[in-house]
């Protein structure tokens, strides 16, 4: 039945004996103490019998007991399902759902996995090493991740995805995942730079990163490790919105921004000065990049030479957070301004005012695709004859145009900076107001209501406002649009 350990005996001496000390060495060093020692013997009588009680009662009452007496308790239903593959069929989905691993079924029969609780993350090896881990793999919608705000929750949760994504081969051939969404929302960094270096055996197309505002986050260590990433040959997508801290991230930021794949490009809210943002954009090189997503941090002249190596660009989004004062820095170099822009398959600009006038003033006019112009204040503001300036650059192709009004604006002058040349062959207007103040509500409403009026083409309508219905009526009184063709949401 196997080796046992009995302590040493002889027929005349003790149980135990010590060891007879050893004689000192020249230099005098003493030796070890005496130590009592086990030998092993292989007397078999000793042993008592093991009972399997597995064997004794059987399979279906072991499960039947053990199902009324662990229905709750992950830790136990855990111990269990690494008995046999049979309690692992059993007991394994009870405990996933126990630890909150929400795998569900969209819609359309695609699998979502939303990892939103601590536990959760320990069944991550679990479900990995079921038998039915295959049927899932490249099968997975979206991946969502949680990593929470509390410093100890957030070090086990990025060190158990790690060892996770480290059990995933190295180079994956067909996606795990199609989007990956990664919301962290602390200052743990340790083991988020172990998870950032394998993101990539994840295989995704889509990725997402939402850090936690400064406000909200715990101060960081001084000493924090440097983001680092592996080429993901899937990644066509992404997205990263919240404040990074360029020393750590700038590195990570090259690696991933530099995909060969890579189509869609965004940032949001990133906390990235303008030096910042000038090393970032003159170390990218996108060959197939159709959507870039920028703050408007970034330097006029950087943006420039990065458009002029990006000529597959579809789409240009130059964006401020609401309620911003900041103001977007146009450089006023005469060198720059000789220079034409070329990029031929344009077909949506967005950003303040002021750099929209100069984009089109830019831009040549082999540009024949432009369909779309969106329009924000300059900070907070945004002037009737700023307007008109934009409006009359505007390239005829353009279809599509939004403006987002300042708050405390009344609108009463924007009906005289309407351009018709350039404003008649507008289909689709889209409007909208950075902040609401409930004083100016009417008197904004019925002078935008008077500016819609010199779009003659205008087919359809979309905008926000506090109060839908006066405001819907208004326009359509403008407009003579039929009610379906004018759409007001509700202030969220």
């Amino acid at each position: 039945m196997g080796i046992t350990t009995s302590i040493v005996q002889s027929e005349d001496k003790p149980i135990c004996t010590p060891q007879k000390r050893k004689v000192l060495h020249e230099n005098d060093r003493p030796t070890k103490r005496s130590r009592f020692f086990l030998a092993p013997t292989s007397d078999k009588t000793h042993e008592p019998p093991r009972l399997n009680i597995i064997s004794l009662l059987g399979e279906e009452v072991v499960i039947k007991c053990l199902g009324q007496l662990l229905c709750d308790d992950p830790m136990s239903l855990r111990a269990v399902t690494n008995l046999t593959r049979r309690f692992y069929h059993e007991f394994g989905d009870t405990y996933l759902r126990a630890t909150g691993f929400n795998l569900y079924h969209d819609a359309v029969g695609k699998r979502t996995l939303d990892l939103n609780k601590t536990s959760s993350y320990s069944a991550l090896l679990i479900w990995r090493l079921s038998p039915t881990f295959a049927t899932h793999l490249g099968a997975l919608r979206r991946l969502t991740i949680h990593i929470s705000s509390d410093l100890t929750a957030a070090t086990y949760e990025a060190r158990m995805l790690h060892r996770f994504l480290l059990s995933l081969p190295t180079v994956c051939q067909d996606p795990f995942a199609i989007k990956v969404e990664l919301h962290v929302g602390g200052c743990e960094r340790v083991e988020l730079s172990r998870v950032f270096r394998q993101l990539h055996r994840l295989g995704n197309h889509k990725l997402l990163i939402i850090f936690s505002p400064p406000h909200l986050a715990l101060p960081a260590p001084r000493h924090l490790p440097i983001f680092d990433a592996e080429d993901n040959p899937n990644l066509l997508e992404c997205d990263v919105r919240g404040a990074l801290r360029p020393y750590q991230s700038s590195h990570w930021l090259s690696s991933i921004c530099n995909t060969s794949t890579l189509d869609t490009l965004r940032f949001s809210g990133v906390d990235l000065t303008s030096a910042n943002w000038s090393t970032l954009l003159s170390s990218i090189h996108l060959p197939v990049l159709k959507e870039l997503k920028v703050d408007i941090r970034v330097c006029w002249k950087v943006l420039i030479g990065f458009l002029r190596r990006h000529q597959t660009l579809r789409i240009l989004s130059i964006r401020q957070l609401r309620r911003s004062r900041a103001v977007m820095l146009l450089s006023d170099d005469n060198q720059d301004q000789d220079q034409g822009l070329d990029l031929p398959i344009l077909e949506s600009i967005e950003g303040q005012a002021s750099f929209v006038v100069k984009f089109l003033h830019h831009l040549n006019p082999s540009s024949p695709l432009l369909l779309e112009v969106g329009i924000w204040p300059d900070g907070l503001a945004l002037t009737a004859n700023t307007l008109g300036v934009v409006l009359n650059e505007l390239p005829e192709t353009v279809r599509s145009l939004s403006v987002v009004f300042p708050g405390g604006s009344l609108g009463n002058a924007y009906a005289e900076s309407v351009c018709q040349k350039s404003a008649y062959k507008v289909v689709e207007l889209r409007i909208s107001r950075d902040r609401y103040d409930d004083a100016t509500k009417t008197r904004f409403e019925s002078n935008i209501a008077a500016w819609l009026s010199g779009f003659p083409s205008v087919a359809s309508i979309l905008a926000t406002e506090r109060s839908p219905p006066t405001f819907k009526a208004a326009i359509i009184a403008a407009s003579s649009l039929h009610p379906d063709d004018v759409l007001v949401n509700t202030l969220p």
